[in-house]
């Protein structure tokens, strides 16, 4: 039986082995090269027919080219030229270059050669004699000759007219492989591609869509609107991630002009040496260099590092991007969550052409190029991670600072744009009727008619529909040269096809009639012209740059410029979560940016505000303007920038959410704003802007009103008196906690503690004893609400006119202990373990998402009352549940202590950067105003001196020929130097402005650095607000005045600056000896460590802020002569 089993075994492998045999042995007898190699061999026979020449000797087989490796290891193989075998044969060409009548090649204006039809494409007269052959009723040989244009290679057809064809000519080439021959470069050195198959698919690799199998992901999203007859064809390759056949072939062969990223390899990349190639070769690297700009202009490079250019660390870094699968990193771009559904990189709908301009930079991306030495390259990367900055890094021009030229180009050309759409931006193109100055209402028709026409979620077919219909009438209204020199056509210059980029909708409708006028040049121009002059209104009427995140429209208004300059540098640090990624800038970009802010805020505040003045104020409309952009067009909170802020807007048709909320407190929202979220306080303006705010608290209401009137079914709640919530009050807090018999437990803290700067660490007490209380209290009276709360003035004015905050001694050890055990076991799982509202629950909930209870800016503007209500209550409308059937009064109180517990530090940094702020970065700011106006002067005279030099040049030929009087030109020359002496004293004055920024800055850095080592220790004796004081004492008060710095040193504030220095040194030093005498009472090993390592802590604090007071003691003793310095410079120049 067991000599059976072996035997059938043996018959069974013996079968398998010779199944395996045959299918290797019929691929070696017909290989899918031979097909092609069979088929050239037929067609030089045909060709040999009519020219009568002798076909070239040719021998079927593999053909290979050795290519050496870059690491001198084994060589390259490329077997390209198996199949493509008619590469260097000008006969199998469709073109050939054009001649004149002596023979010479004809060039055309760019120094390529011209190209003309070739009469002897072998393709061509193949069609001729298969077209005979039918005539003359040959069907049978007609078809055989057919046949050799189709290769049936498995399941797919290939069209052997593109294998067997000439390569191209390349820029100025005259012959192929004029400029990279392919004996010594091969296909794959440009091409990429897999050299060692002679299979298609598996040389080619996943190229073309359905031309490989893909491998089944689920379902895509559709990003961009499809056009089969006019998309590109970059839009029909690397789609999708092969299948199993063609998974790890890795090296496609690039298409179009992802070839570039090749070039770039062997080539310098940097502008100067591509400009150089182009004009050698003709060969431009266009696409490669687009891509570039696009990885600048679309902010890649905030969030994406790539050595030796790009330092951002948001994302993953791109360095060696080039070797990743084409597939994924089009997926990638296309749809960033396919591959990390954790992904915060926005989809930005990028069309098909910006799309293969970047996948070209970054296919470029390997590290070093082989056109840069390894030492050449470590130096520059050394050198750039030391600091070098590059030109988008570098502080401005002061004379820009108050440019909003200037400013609104870097807005649309440097990342912002990206995700953000301004208002602002004007074009040559308008209404016909504006050149006849209208009034109010004919323009405001003319915009309905627009907005009409082209709303602003309109798509690329839409587009094309209504201009298709309305062409006359769009041509008769909107014309070119409605004004002039205006930024739009400037940035259209400077930054080719920059503005379309943002829309995709109308780099559709741009396209969409290729097919059409694919013949028709004029009627393509004539297309074109009319899109562009569509877009152009569409960016006026609406904006410029992609809606992604909030329109910046109106926040210079109600955003203070401190507000705003700490959102560039920090920007999670007022809105919880951002999206938007630290820019790459100087402060002087920042300063800039804020100005166009605040300048563009009026202005478009004071365009809505002269609609509500002629029609009247109109709800919806304003809702649409100022509030669709999050809560959503038909107010389901799902608008266009919904997706990527948090939280989530609300869903303003939640008719349960909006009723309990009650009228009072949503009109309290809309005016104040929600700190620490996107929403802002449409009815504020920030302190330091003198503006009307955007919406008055009148047109609110109205707006509030408008709101509810459109919740369906029952009475609508308007007043907080109809809602249990929102009148339980403190004292039935207390009555709660009275009921229950339980007492809120407070600590009892040493004389020398301040009770608003500590957060008690009793860790130290050993829990067997008993510590009789120096201020005994007696537990059986009935506590009142100031002995529990903090009562004050509510910050916010609205239906709530007092705050309400737990008391800070009872911000004790066990009272956080048992709030945290309650808040784990039970709020966790929606708001999560750290309170960061990321709870494993988060990701289920689609209206609402759990709040960030560390949002400190959020957090703040509710107070423990507010707090209190929403645990016992719930919110009404979203996930958030009554508590108050599962919670007792005491659990509610420590809950909230603990949650509060949670922000204590950050509260304190948020001082401290508030402090600095309103000390230092102001009078950084004056300083760069002042610079500002310094420099417009010298840029004024540098032109003047400009324009002088051409003169005299002129001058000096006139006296020449005697045209001229010598004391004309010398008179011209001492004025040119008098120009030059005032230009130089102004840029002397500037660069004493510069070190007295300079010395700024550096007493900024001392003093930060110093509040930084505060926050890591307990706050004890007050000495973090005595800081904090110390810092804002410590104000020169900076301004300027008729254009010049001003500067206030006033001696007696130094002499008291010096007291307080003393007095913090003192309460340091107050604190070592308290823990010098603790340690002779201590006994355990591990005890007496830890304190002695807080002694040295504090002993090291008391020596670093020695030393810091002193320097910048010296700092102010620098910048006072500095700036006497400057005043006597502008007595000079004056005189």
């Amino acid at each position: 039986m067991r000599g059976n089993w072996y035997q059938l075994s043996l018959i069974f492998l013996g079968i398998v082995v010779t199944a395996l045999f045959g299918v290797f042995l019929y691929r070696e007898i017909f290989p899918e090269y031979k097909i092609y190699q069979n088929t050239y061999v037929e067609l030089e026979q045909l060709r040999s027919e009519y020219t009568g020449e002798k076909p070239p000797s040719f021998g079927t087989g593999i053909k290979q080219i050795l290519l050496e490796s870059d690491d001198k290891g084994p060589h390259t193989i490329d077997r390209c030229n198996s199949c493509h075998v008619a590469l260097q044969f000008s006969h199998f060409s469709p073109t050939k270059i054009a001649k004149n009548v002596d023979g010479k090649i004809i060039y055309g204006e760019d120094g390529i050669p011209v190209q003309e039809p070739n009469e002897d494409y072998i393709w061509g007269e193949l069609e001729q004699k298969v077209a005979t052959l039918k005539e003359e009723g040959h069907l049978r040989e007609a078809e055989k000759l057919e046949a050799l244009k189709t290769a049936k290679v498995g399941d797919n057809d290939y069209d052997v007219t593109k294998v067997l064809r000439m390569h191209p000519l390349v820029g100025k080439e005259t012959r192929p492989f004029q400029h990279h021959p392919i004996d010594e470069y091969g296909c794959t050195s440009c091409h990429s591609g897999n050299g060692r198959s002679v299979v298609t698919d598996r040389a080619h690799g996943p190229v073309f869509d359905e031309q490989y199998e893909e491998q089944f992901t689920g379902p895509k999203p559709q990003f961009t609107e499809p056009d089969p007859d006019n998309d590109p064809q970059f839009a029909k390759v690397f789609n999708h991630m092969p299948g199993h056949r063609l998974l790890f072939q890795t090296t496609p062969i690039y298409v179009g002009g992802l070839i570039q990223a090749k070039c770039v390899q062997c080539h310098q990349s940097s502008e100067g040496k591509t400009q150089e190639v182009v004009r050698k070769t003709g060969v431009s690297t266009k696409n490669y260099h687009r891509g570039r700009e696009l990885y600048i202009s679309q902010a890649c490079y905030a969030c994406h590092r790539i050595d030796n250019l790009t330092r951002g660390g948001v994302g993953p870094e791109l360095t060696n991007i080039g070797e990743y699968y084409p597939w994924y990193i089009k997926e990638a771009m296309v749809w960033p969550k396919a591959n990390l559904k954790t992904s915060t990189m926005p989809n930005f709908h990028l069309d098909h052409e910006e799309l293969e301009d970047l996948m070209t930079f970054l296919l470029a991306q390997r590290g070093r190029g082989k056109s840069v030495s390894e030492t050449s390259y470590r130096t520059a990367l050394s050198e750039w991670e030391a600091g070098r900055k590059l030109p988008w890094e570098k502080p401005i021009n002061p004379g820009k600072l108050l440019d909003l030229r200037y400013s609104m180009t870097v807005f649309a050309a440097e990342g912002c744009a990206a995700c953000h759409r301004l208002k602002g931006f004007e074009s040559n193109v308008g209404f016909r009727v504006e050149k006849e100055k209208p009034d109010f209402e004919t323009l405001y028709k003319e915009r309905e008619w627009f907005r009409d026409l082209f709303p602003e979620t309109v798509i690329g077919s839409e587009v094309v529909e209504a201009i298709d219909v309305h062409a006359s009438e769009i041509d008769r209204r909107i014309v070119d040269d409605v004004r002039a020199d205006s930024l739009l056509e400037e940035l259209e210059e400077e930054y080719p096809k920059l503005i379309e980029s943002y829309y995709d909708n109308f780099k559709y409708a741009l396209r969409a009639k290729n097919h059409l006028f694919a013949q028709n040049s004029e009627g393509k121009k004539e297309w074109n012209e009319r899109v562009y002059r569509i877009l152009m209104m569409y960016v006026q009427e609406y904006g410029l740059g992609r809606l992604i995140c909030p329109r910046p429209n109106w926040s210079g208004i109600y955003r203070s410029d401190e507000w705003l300059i700490e959102h560039f540098r920090k920007p999670s640090r007022h809105t919880a979560r951002s999206l938007m990624p630290v820019m790459p800038f100087d402060d002087s970009k920042f300063y800039a940016l804020t100005y166009m802010l605040d300048e563009l805020a009026k202005r478009n505040r004071d365009e809505v505000r002269e609609i509500w003045d002629n029609r009247g104020f109109n709800p919806e409309l304003a809702y649409q303007t100022h509030c669709s952009q999050c809560h959503g067009e038909y107010l389901h909170g799902n608008g266009p920038v919904a997706e990527w802020i948090y939280p989530i807007p609300k869903n303003l048709r939640n008719a349960d959410f909006l009723r309990n909320f009650t009228r009072e407190n949503v009109i309290s929202s809309i005016v104040h704003g929600v700190k620490g979220t996107p929403m802002p306080p449409w009815g504020e303006v920030a302190e330091d802007k003198p503006f009307p705010p955007v919406l008055t608290e009148n047109e609110i209401t109205q707006l509030v009103d408008w709101l509810f009137s459109s919740l369906l079914g029952g009475t609508v709640i308007r007043s907080s008196e109809d809602v249990e919530k929102w009148q339980y009050d403190t004292e039935d807090v207390l009555e709660e906690l009275k009921k229950e018999g339980n007492v809120l437990e407070p600590g009892e803290l040493p004389e020398f503690l301040e009770i608003e700067d500590i957060k008690p660490d009793m860790s130290a007490l050993p829990r067997e004893e008993y510590y009789a209380s120096l201020t005994p209290k007696v537990y059986g009276s009935e506590p009142k609400v100031e002995d529990v709360f903090d009562v004050s003035p509510n910050p916010i004015p609205g239906p709530e006119e007092h705050a309400y905050h737990i008391k800070k001694k009872y911000y004790t050890e066990e009272n956080i202990r048992q709030g945290q055990q309650f808040f784990e076991l039970n709020c966790a799982v929606c708001h999560g373990k750290e309170a960061d509202g990321m709870g494993f629950r988060a990701g289920t909930m689609y209206d609402a998402k759990p709040r960030m209870l560390t949002n400190l800016h959020w957090i703040d503007t509710r107070d423990d009352l507010r707090l209190i209500r929403s645990i016992k209550y719930g919110v009404l409308g979203t996930s958030m549940t009554p508590w108050g059937d599962q919670t007792s009064s005491l659990q509610r109180l420590q809950l909230v202590i603990f949650i509060r517990s949670l922000s204590l530090e950050q509260q304190q940094r948020d001082d401290l950067f508030n402090a600095i702020y309103k000390v230092f970065d102001r009078a950084d700011q004056v300083l760069d105003t002042a610079r500002s106006f310094g420099y417009q002067t010298v840029n004024e005279l540098k032109e003047q001196l400009a324009q002088a030099s051409e003169q005299r040049a002129k001058l000096y030929e006139k006296v020449e020929k005697g045209t001229a009087q010598p004391e004309e030109a010398l008179a011209l020359y001492k004025q040119e130097l008098d120009m030059s002496q005032q230009a130089k004293q102004h840029e002397e004055t500037d660069h004493l402005l510069q070190e007295i920024k300079e010395t700024v800055k550096k007493e900024s850095k001392i003093y930060q650095s110093m509040g930084v080592v505060l926050l890591g220790k307990a706050f004890f004796g007050g000495v973090f607000e005595k800081y904090l004081q110390l810092v804002e004492y410590d104000n020169a008060q900076y301004e300027v005045v008729e254009s010049k710095l001003q500067v206030n040193f006033d001696p007696k504030k130094e002499a008291e600056i010096k007291k307080r220095e003393q007095e913090l040194i003192a309460r340091i030093e107050n604190q070592i000896r308290k823990m010098e005498k603790e340690k002779s009472l201590l006994e355990g090993e591990k005890e007496l460590a830890n304190l002695d390592y807080e002694i040295r802590s504090y002993t090291n604090m008391r020596n670093s802020f020695l030393s810091g007071f002193e320097e910048t003691l010296q700092l102010r003793k620098q910048q006072q002569q500095l700036y006497e310095e400057y005043v006597r410079k502008l007595a000079v120049q004056r005189g």
